[in-house]
């Protein structure tokens, strides 16, 4: 299982901190020294926030391109790609406006699926080693952080929008304003004689986020002045938790790892509930990039820490990945590892002496007399005559300390040209009399299986 890389926000500054400068030109300053020579791509909707940051980067001679994405959704969006793109040009600034398809344009769900297809768009912008810029700000925080606490979120939910976020092949989304307030943002645009675009969506009602944000902000703010710095705070302090709980989560996952699919069941279960909970939770996030919901988790509870028969072979899947548990082992693993090989084998006796079976495992040719044999997943009811008398598949199996969920796919040997049952993987040789010889072992991920 791969070891989370965790950083808390490298370009958040202070949120309380003093600030004798200007703190936009503070930001963008230190934006500039953490990304060097890095290439810089500025999401720019010619809105208040990004024309800002605009216009600060100019100032400050950084090496950009302004992206405007066109969604076609308003009717004058053309006339807003005609405005950012004079902006940018009137600040020596190169300009790339894109237009974008939104699948479906219905009201609800709308602003996710834009959101969607303009990261995308702006992604392709980006150089493998790049910066991607948004001029997020502290408001922006403060409506996320609300937004999620209505949702009900975790720490890691509540945490909102991060400062900073490594991306794949060494591309980074960076927001540098997140600390600098609205009423500042509204100063520098009002101080410097800035133009920009008013989204006429940005007052709909529909919207919760604008309900958050032309209701539920200003009420805050006539009980504690600092109502939006604060929640910010909150929401900071909330990444930190969350990094915090990762770190724990890695290391009593280790406590009880056995490898990189599998975990001892003894050592998980000792520790407190919410200490398993928190290794469990920090493997599933980390290797399928999703969370469970507070009922899922009660339900694996419920299935795997609670559950007191050792017989007990407990499945949960979501999401292409599975929990499992047989005798002190337990499993996490992807749907693909838990699907039955439907490919059948033909082997010749020139054949190279390895060859993968399904997604988790590796057949090895130990010893063939015969010229060709098959290899299928078992169906069930195999059985064979041996120097032992007869045996069958499902005994054997019975008897040896292979998972239950392997058990179900196990492969079969047969002879191609008369179809009759050789035998099966990892079957004992000395089953077999001496002239009749046929042994293929099974690997999984590396690791005997028998």
């Amino acid at each position: 299982m791969g070891i989370l890389q965790l950083s808390l926000n490298t370009m958040l500054l202070p949120i309380n901190t003093p600030q004798t400068a200007c703190p936009i030109a503070q930001a963008v300053s230190f934006l500039l020294t953490q990304t060097g020579s890095r290439s810089l791509v500025l999401a720019f909707s010619g809105g208040m926030d990004s024309t800002v940051l605009l216009h600060e980067l100019a100032k400050q001679k950084a090496n950009l391109i302004a992206v405007h994405i066109h969604h076609g959704l308003q009717a004058i969006a053309d006339d807003w790609l005609v405005h950012c793109q004079a902006q940018a040009q009137a600040r020596g600034i190169p300009f790339v406006g894109i237009h974008v398809q939104v699948a479906d344009t219905k009201r609800r769900g709308l602003e996710d699926r834009a959101r969607e297809a303009r990261y995308a768009a702006l992604w392709q912008q980006v150089a493998l080693d790049g910066v991607l810029l948004t001029a997020h700000h502290q408001r922006d925080q403060a409506e996320t952080f609300l937004l999620r606490a209505l949702r009900g979120a975790g720490v890691a939910g509540l945490g909102g929008i991060k400062s900073w976020q490594n991306r794949d092949v060494g591309r980074s989304l960076v927001r540098p304003l997140l600390s600098v307030s609205y009423r500042q943002m509204q100063d520098y645009a009002n101080k410097e004689g800035l133009l920009w675009i008013e989204d006429p969506t940005n007052n709909d009602g529909f919207a919760l986020r604008n309900r958050v944000r032309h209701e539920v902000l200003p009420m805050m703010t006539s009980l504690a002045q600092q109502s939006e710095s604060q929640l910010a705070m909150a929401a900071q302090h909330s990444q930190e938790a969350s990094v915090l709980l990762q770190l724990v989560g890695q290391e009593d996952w280790q406590k009880c790892r056995l490898n990189d699919f599998s975990w001892d069941v003894f050592t998980w279960r000792a520790m407190p509930w919410l200490r398993a909970k928190n290794a469990l939770m920090t493997v599933w996030q980390c290797q399928a990039g999703v969370s469970l919901s507070v009922a899922q988790w009660q339900q694996v509870k419920m299935q795997f820490y609670d559950v007191g028969r050792d017989d007990a072979h407990p499945r949960f899947c979501y999401q292409g990945w599975c929990l499992l548990i047989d005798g002190d082992k337990g499993y996490f693993l992807s749907d693909k590892m838990l699907s039955v090989p439907e490919e059948i084998v033909a082997w010749e006796v020139n054949d190279k002496k390895q060859m993968t079976w399904g997604e988790w495992s590796v057949l090895t040719v130990v010893d063939l007399s015969h010229q060709s044999i098959t290899v299928v997943a078992r169906k069930g009811g195999e059985k064979i005559q041996t120097v032992l008398g007869n045996k069958t598949l499902k005994k054997w199996l019975q008897s040896q300390p292979i998972p239950v969920w392997q058990k179900i796919y196990w492969p079969v040997i047969y002879d191609t040209k008369t179809g009759n049952l050789l035998g099966w993987a990892n079957m004992p040789a000395t089953w077999l009399a001496a002239d009749v010889s046929c042994a293929v072992s099974l690997s999984f991920l590396g690791h005997q299986a028998q």
